[in-house]
């Protein structure tokens, strides 16, 4: 799947994977739809997104 196509995909269906939104803290497990760099619940600095759309593009064109 091209790259932008899986941004797209993720923007229209969401993540059913997350409860909360895409961007959830390390320390507390909360999830966001905004990436913030302080916790709003536990003041933690890691607030950070797991997805990768390049690691879900698969080119078959060069087989």
């Amino acid at each position: 799947m091209n790259p932008f196509a899986a941004i797209v995909d993720r923007l229209i269906d969401g993540d059913s994977d997350v409860s909360g939104g895409p961007y959830q803290c390390r320390s507390c497990g909360e999830g966001y739809a905004l990436e913030y760099h302080v916790c709003p619940t536990c003041g933690g600095y890691s607030v950070e997104s797991e997805y990768n759309p390049v690691a879900e593009f698969n080119d078959d064109s060069t087989s």
